[in-house]
């Protein structure tokens, strides 16, 4: 699965997954956005365009690709390389770090992970779920989005309910 360019709009705001490499040299926005970027752990912060001057935050996570909710939010061991899953906290900051410029009138958001597949996909699933029923649907049938993060970001969301966008 090749990572994609798109922009998908779910009502009023514009989602795009890019891969490490594409948020590394994207500089073709013209309108106010958002970075979620999503890390390996112990992986360098990745180079942001220094053309870009229409970003206005990044939220910077750290944690592994893995989909195994009985690890969710551990830092473990996985074949000799330390891993970090996606927790309730990342999820929490995810959805603070939207809601915060969604009141601003900031409505897209760029989300990142190393190949533009997984994790990136997951998160932009939920905030797509989030917004409008069946506003995941385009990220599934396009992207193979990881059920971990999915799944906490909306428990996260359905618990606290005070994250709403």
């Amino acid at each position: 699965m090749r990572p994609r360019r798109d922009k998908v709009r779910i009502g009023e705001y514009c989602l795009r997954v890019l891969s490490r490499q594409l948020i590394e040299t994207y500089d073709d926005e013209d309108c106010l956005h958002c970075v979620i970027s999503i890390r390996n752990m112990n992986t360098p912060i990745p180079k942001f365009s220094e053309k870009v001057f229409t970003r206005v935050d990044t939220l910077l996570l750290e944690c592994s690709d893995v989909e195994d909710s009985t690890l969710e939010g551990q830092v473990s061991k996985y074949d000799g390389h330390a891993i970090q899953t996606f927790s309730r906290d990342d999820a929490s900051k995810i959805l603070a770090f939207v809601a915060k410029y969604v009141r601003q009138d900031i409505h897209t958001f760029y989300i990142h992970c190393e190949a533009g597949i997984s994790r990136s996909a997951g998160v932009a699933a939920a905030l797509g779920m989030i917004i409008e029923k069946n506003g995941d649907e385009y990220f599934f049938k396009n992207y193979l989005p990881n059920r971990l993060v999915y799944r906490t970001i909306l428990k996260e969301w359905f618990i606290t309910g005070k994250y709403l966008i």
